[in-house]
C-alpha cells in the first residue's frame, strides 16, 4: 500500500511539472509575441518621427498682386524643400489663410489642361477661381516628368503656389500656413505694404 501511494504521488508530481511547464512556455510565447509588436510599433513611430524631423518646407519668398494698385487680391508664395528632406505631395497638402476676417482652408486646383511647368500653359499665372483652391507652377522641372510624379515636391524642386484672396488693403496683417503631408507646418505672418504703386509688391520675408 505505501509503495502505490507514493507511485501516485509521483504521478502527481509529474503532472504539477508537466502543467509547469506548458504555463510557461505559453507565457514565454506571449512575452515574445508582445516583444515582437513593441518593437515593430517602435521602429514604425521611429521612421514617422524621423520623417517629421528630416522633412523642412522653407519659404523662399512672397509677392503679392495689386488690383488697381490698391488692394492685394492674388498672393504668390515660392517654397522649396529642405536638402535631405522627404517628397510633399500637393495633392494631400493644405494652405491656411487668414487676414482677421476671412479664414480659408485651400487644397490643391487642379487642372486636366494644366501641364504646371510652362510658362504659357493655361492658368499658370492665375490662381483657381476661388479661396479653397491654391494652383502650383513648377519653376524648376522638365516638362516630360511623369505624370504620376507631377504634384509631387522633392528637394531638387522649386515651386510657386498662386491663391486668390478677398482683396485686402495696406496695412492688413496676413497669415499664412503650408500645411504638408509630412514634416512640420511651415508658417509665415506679414502686413500688406501702406504703398502698392506696382503690380506686384514684396510680402515676406
Amino acid at each position: 500500500m505505501e509503495e502505490k501511494t507514493k507511485a501516485m504521488s509521483g504521478i502527481g508530481t509529474l503532472i504539477i511539472f508537466i502543467a509547469l511547464i506548458l504555463v510557461a512556455s505559453v507565457a514565454a510565447f506571449v512575452i515574445l509575441q508582445t516583444a515582437g509588436t513593441l518593437q515593430s510599433q517602435a521602429i514604425a513611430t521611429g521612421s514617422e518621427s524621423r520623417t517629421e524631423v528630416a522633412t523642412k518646407v522653407f519659404l523662399v519668398n512672397i509677392l503679392g498682386e495689386t488690383q488697381n494698385q490698391s488692394e492685394v487680391n492674388k498672393i504668390r508664395i515660392v517654397l522649396k524643400l529642405a536638402p535631405g528632406s522627404d517628397p510633399v505631395t500637393l495633392t494631400h497638402s493644405y494652405l491656411h489663410y487668414s487676414d482677421g476676417n476671412v479664414y480659408e482652408t485651400a487644397v490643391l486646383y487642379l487642372d486636366p489642361n494644366e501641364t504646371y511647368y510652362d510658362n504659357n500653359a493655361p492658368g499658370v499665372s492665375q490662381a483657381a477661381n476661388n479661396s479653397t483652391h491654391f494652383t502650383a507652377h513648377y519653376l524648376r522641372r522638365p516638362s516630360d516628368y511623369p505624370a504620376n510624379l507631377r504634384t509631387t515636391v522633392t528637394p531638387d524642386d522649386i515651386i510657386e503656389l498662386y491663391y486668390k484672396v478677398n482683396p485686402v488693403g495696406p496695412n492688413t496683417r496676413i497669415f499664412l500656413q503650408f500645411i504638408g503631408d509630412r514634416g512640420s507646418p511651415t508658417p509665415a505672418e506679414f502686413k500688406i505694404p501702406q504703398n502698392l504703386d506696382a503690380n506686384a509688391v514684396a510680402l515676406f520675408p
